[in-house]
C-alpha cells in the first residue's frame, strides 16, 4: 500500500501455465465462489486478453486503486480491499483458454515472513502485508 493509502502495488506470478486469458481477486471465504472485486490481468480492460503460449514467471504488476474496484468493493476504498485480504476473505483466480472458469485459486493470506513462490515443489502463497 502506498503511502497515502489508497492504492496497491501488486506482482502477479505464476509457473507452468499456459494460455493465460485473465486474472482477478474475489470476494469469498475458501472454499466457496465469490463475485471479481479488481482486475489484475489485462489490467486496464475488462475483456480476457490470452497471453498465448506458457508463461514460467511475471504475469502482470499493477496498481489497484478506487477506482479500479468492481463489484460489491465498487464506491469503497482500498483500505476495504486491504481488510478483505487481512481477514482470508478475498482469493486470486487466473483464468486460462483450458480451464475458463479458473486454473489457479489462492487464497490471500497475511504471512510473516516472505520466500520464494516461484521455487520448485513449494505452495503457492499469496500475500498481503
Amino acid at each position: 500500500m502506498n503511502d497515502g493509502g489508497d492504492k496497491i502495488d501488486y506482482a502477479l506470478a505464476a509457473q507452468d501455465i499456459e494460455s493465460v486469458t485473465m486474472a482477478h481477486i474475489h470476494v469469498s471465504p475458501v472454499g466457496e465462489n465469490g463475485p471479481v472485486v479488481a482486475w489484475l490481468y489485462p489490467e486496464d480492460a475488462r475483456e480476457p486478453e490470452p497471453v498465448p503460449g506458457e508463461s514460467d514467471g511475471m504475469l502482470a504488476t499493477g496498481t489497484i486503486g478506487e477506482t479500479d474496484l468492481t463489484g460489491p468493493l465498487e464506491e469503497t476504498s482500498v483500505e476495504t480491499l486491504l481488510g478483505g485480504m487481512r481477514g482470508g476473505g478475498l482469493y486470486v483466480n487466473i483464468h486460462t483458454e483450458g480451464n475458463p472458469d479458473g486454473e489457479i485459486r489462492g487464497q490471500i493470506l497475511r504471512v510473516t515472513e516472505l520466500f520464494d513462490v516461484l521455487s520448485p515443489g513449494r505452495d503457492a502463497a499469496i500475500t498481503a502485508e
